[in-house]
This record gives structure tokens, C-alpha cells and sequence, in this order.
């Protein structure tokens, strides 16, 4: 009897974590800063999920103007809204109907959850046009904090330093690296990460931030680098 009853009550506990961890995606969430998060300018949406199936997006923004928001598709409006925030970071779009619950990783990365298994992922674009970045690859050659990456694992302290094809992470402080692999550039502003297996695409925000997005529909990972000195 006592056996069955602590099997109950584990299997309560389980279902109050599960539906705790559900409301706090779903009630929106800021992991930046106390500030109030600003939605002015252009966002690109980087990766889309719809119940639970992830793609990568191409050419398609939004731009918050005000009181307005526009979601452009291959340079041309598609829809839009009048919009506000509120404090608990919930986004409403009366005039299309959609509401969204707004997590806020940094203050270039945030995602729009519409349900808990339908979500974007918007970064800052730096084009004002939504046109390409002008993206000097080697002007990436340097010591690159991990500001952010969407993963359980904290990355506060880690850093990479790219240098003439070889990309070395550092962790936790230690003097040796704890990878060291090759990179190249492809199309401009692919990089492609040997060891790794992976590609991402820079999005430069200025001389001082890039935003890397995976080309992965497995993961669709965002990082965030920031320049060191």
C-alpha cells in the first residue's frame, strides 16, 4: 500500500513539473534584462516551428514600427498589424488575430510562442533594406565571448577564438581549449565547422555582435557572439 501511494505521489510531482515548465514558455519570460524589451526595427525570423516541426526560414521579416508590426515575405508585406506588449511580455495583434506569449533570450533574440509547439525565433537584422549583410569574413578572425547558445548547458564564461581557418572554444576559464577544428566561409556569410558537422549562417549586427543560426532542422540553434577588446 505504502508502495502505491509513493508511486501516486510521483507521478503527481512529474505532472506538476510538466505542466509548470509548459505554463512558463507558454505565460512569456525575459532571460536579458529587467529593461523593457524594445520590439523597434527590423527582426528577421530565423526558425519556425509549427506542432512540433521545425524549418528553417528564408527571406522573411518582421518590422516593428511604432504602434505597427509588418511581417514581409520576399520584400513584400504579407500581413499587418497594430500591436502592443504589455509588462508580462504577452504580444497582441488585434487586427489579424494573433496573440503571442514573447520569451526574450537576449535582446537580439527572442521567440514568439503561439502555442507550446508552435513557435518563431526572431533575431535582429542589421540590413534597414532586409537586403544581404556586407559581411567581411575576415574581419572575424578574433576572441568571441558565447554570450548566448539555446541549449541546457551554461555557456557564461566560454569563449572561441578564430584564427586563420582554426576555431579553438575555451571553457570554464581553462588555458587549453576544449575543441579545436577548422572553419571555412561559403556563399558569403556560410560557416561551416568541421568537426562540428555543422553549417550556420552570420547575421552581423555591428563590428561587435554576429548572430550565428544552424542550418539544422534538428536543432535550428541560435547562438550569440559578442567581440572581446
Amino acid at each position: 500500500m505504502t508502495k502505491k501511494v509513493l508511486l501516486i505521489a510521483s507521478g503527481i510531482v512529474v505532472a506538476v513539473v510538466i505542466t509548470a515548465m509548459v505554463m512558463f514558455a507558454l505565460s512569456g519570460h525575459d532571460d536579458a534584462s529587467a529593461e523593457p524589451l524594445n520590439m523597434e526595427g527590423i527582426w528577421k525570423i530565423a526558425v519556425s516551428v509549427s506542432t512540433g516541426s521545425m524549418s528553417i526560414v528564408d527571406n522573411e521579416y518582421m518590422i516593428f514600427n511604432g504602434n505597427t508590426a509588418s511581417d514581409y515575405r520576399d520584400g513584400e508585406v504579407f500581413v499587418k498589424s497594430s500591436f502592443s506588449l504589455d509588462s508580462s511580455l504577452q504580444m497582441d495583434l488585434p487586427d489579424i488575430g494573433r496573440k503571442y506569449s514573447v520569451t526574450r533570450y537576449t535582446d537580439n533574440y527572442i521567440r514568439l510562442y503561439e502555442s507550446q509547439d508552435t513557435y518563431m525565433d526572431l533575431i535582429r537584422y542589421g540590413n534597414p533594406d532586409m537586403g544581404p549583410l556586407d559581411f567581411d569574413t575576415a574581419s572575424f578572425d578574433g576572441t568571441w565571448d558565447i554570450a548566448f547558445r539555446m541549449t541546457d548547458r551554461v555557456y557564461a564564461g566560454d569563449y572561441m577564438v578564430f584564427e586563420n581557418g582554426t576555431a579553438s572554444q575555451y571553457s570554464g576559464g581553462a588555458p587549453e581549449p576544449t575543441t579545436t577544428t577548422t572553419y571555412s566561409w561559403q556563399d558569403g556569410n556560410h560557416l561551416l565547422v568541421d568537426a562540428w558537422s555543422k553549417e550556420m549562417v552570420a547575421y552581423p549586427l555591428s563590428d561587435s555582435v554576429v548572430m550565428l543560426v544552424e542550418l539544422a532542422t534538428d536543432t535550428g540553434c541560435i547562438w550569440e557572439l559578442q567581440r572581446v577588446g
